[in-house]
């Protein structure tokens, strides 16, 4: 599991650490560093080096280089990796804190890093990196079969993913139908059509009078919700998950299904599964999805600003978490500046 993520020069996050939990949920206002730090891991993964100009913080353009530090805690081994980009190559430091010390340097190409073995799942894990932002109409669009497909970051693929589930593996494909009806109990059935060679879309069928309803004909709400039921039953999850506001578009009713749904990826054993835990990293500004971690503030991570910085700081940190849970929750409280002011006016 990853710590933590120490941000030097990366855009907004000038200097400073995102403590890390198997689940994380980030709250803050708009501009506080949110989406930046789900960022951070694509920039890990080397999908967004081509951009490195883009992602230097203003206040640090002459020393050209940003640093991610990476504090990573296995079954016998706690391992620091530094990662620094300049503009013609990365640069990876590698030290074992616990151990004998090692370190090396290493000028690398774009996509490859070259570490000891004891740090080698750390970066399958960092690799595995997925970061969701939903998109209901590429969740409804029809899917061009292939043998293998993944879960896309916008949610598309998910009816071909659907379509091989029920092939291979259609014991779990079933299940799938019975937590669909758990969550969305006026529906019964996922089913499928063909609309044109190769490819397939899906349906839901109603319970009662069991009228069929296209995917394109799906609430925003209901397409999103079939994502999160889906990601306990994909073939290949990823090892690192980000989502960014995962209650968007939810009915508050579906909101504590949502959080069990996530719990159960990040927390397998606590529902009776033996699977590889996924670390989740979610970002929220919803006041009723912060309202069920009220007893599980060690899992929260405000996102605030102290002048043109932002910095990140655990929830559990502050003495007084009942007052900031009531004031989270009041009306208007994302307005006009409202939650930078609390932020400031609380103290760890």
């Amino acid at each position: 599991m990853i710590e933590s993520i120490k941000f030097s020069n990366f855009k907004s996050l000038r200097d400073t650490i995102l403590p890390l939990r198997p689940f994380t949920l980030i709250l803050g206002a708009n501009a506080t560093g949110k989406t930046t730090a789900l960022q951070a891991f694509q920039l890990i993964q080397g999908s967004l080096e081509s951009e490195f100009k883009k992602f230097l913080s203003f206040t640090a353009l002459n020393e050209s280089e940003i640093h991610l530090k990476v504090l990573s805690k296995g079954k016998q081994l706690l391992l620091e990796t530094e990662i620094i980009w300049t503009r013609g190559n990365r640069i990876v430091r590698h030290d074992k804190p616990l151990d004998p010390p090692s370190f090396d340097e290493t000028s690398l190409a774009p996509n490859i890093i070259l570490l000891q073995q004891d740090q080698d799942q750390l970066i399958r894990n960092l690799n595995g990196f997925q970061n969701y932002n939903l998109n209901a109409t590429c969740i409804s669009r029809p899917v061009l079969l292939k043998p293998y497909l993944k879960l896309m970051n916008d949610g598309s693929n998910l009816a071909g993913i659907w379509d091989n589930l029920r092939d291979v593996e259609p014991e779990k494909f079933e299940a799938l139908n019975q937590e669909l009806n758990r969550w969305l109990p006026e529906f019964d059935r996922i089913l499928f059509e063909t609309p044109s060679d190769g490819s397939r879309s899906f349906l839901l069928r109603l319970k009662s009078g069991k009228h069929k309803i296209p995917a394109s004909e799906l609430s925003q709400g209901t397409l999103f919700t079939l994502v999160f039921v889906t990601l306990a039953y994909l073939p290949n999850p990823p090892s690192i998950l980000g989502i960014e506001e995962p209650d968007r578009g939810l009915h508050p009713r579906l909101i504590p299904e949502l959080q069990n749904a996530l719990y159960r990826l990040s927390y397998p054993e606590l529902f009776g599964e033996s699977r590889s835990p996924i670390q989740i990293v979610a970002t929220t500004h919803s006041p009723y999805f912060l309202s069920l971690f009220k007893n599980r503030a060690e899992e929260v991570v405000i996102a605030h600003k102290e002048n043109a910085e932002v910095k990140f700081s655990k929830l559990s940190e502050y003495g007084n978490c009942k007052e900031i849970f009531s004031v989270f929750q009041a009306e208007g409280f994302w307005k006009n500046g409202v939650f930078q002011n609390k932020i400031e006016s609380f103290q760890i």
